[in-house]
């Protein structure tokens, strides 16, 4: 059955591909571009409230291109292991390895928490920003935390994901 679907592979694979380009960059124009410069913006000076409407304006499009990356990365989830299935691929191959650890050890649990800040905690302290906002200021305080300890570890694991992935090494 598995031969029968081979022929698929090659589309899988660009499905894979593309879905890992959005997930990881969909969020990083708007953190950096946008978010980031206007946080940064925003603290310097915390009681110019046209700096801080553009800070709770930055975060909400910021929630909205996240969503992108939470729909892709289930997605490259599942091509990932059609993949891995299809093509006879097993934990031997020590790129692979290490691969699935960071995806499993890393990314796995980085977006669960990820989609729970976003969608979960995010909504829940938007719904009362003009009634608490303390628990809303917290709130965001939490996810900037979240992303700056997250940000260089994933700016060094993606690429090194991906020349796993590219160059798949012999060690």
């Amino acid at each position: 059955m598995i031969d029968n679907l081979m022929v698929y592979y090659p589309h899988i694979k660009f499905i894979h591909l593309f879905s890992v380009m959005i997930w990881s960059m969909s969020a990083v124009g708007a953190y950096v571009y946008y978010f980031r410069t206007t946080l940064f913006a925003a603290k310097k000076d915390p009681h110019n409230m046209e700096l801080q409407r553009r800070l709770i304006w930055a975060y909400e499009q910021f929630d909205k291109t996240v969503v992108l990356e939470h729909i892709a990365f289930p997605v490259v989830l599942i091509t990932g292991l059609l993949m891995f299935f299809m093509a006879g691929w097993s934990i031997d191959s020590q790129w692979l390895l290490i691969k699935l650890v960071i995806v499993i050890g890393f990314f796995i649990p980085l977006e669960i928490l990820d989609v729970w800040i976003s969608h979960v905690l995010g909504p829940r302290i938007s719904k009362h920003r003009e009634s608490d906002v303390d628990d809303w200021n917290q709130g965001r305080a939490l996810h900037w935390k979240f992303l700056k300890i997250v940000s260089p570890w994933v700016g060094i694991t993606i690429p090194l994901v991906i020349f796993l992935a590219v160059v798949k090494p012999a060690f």
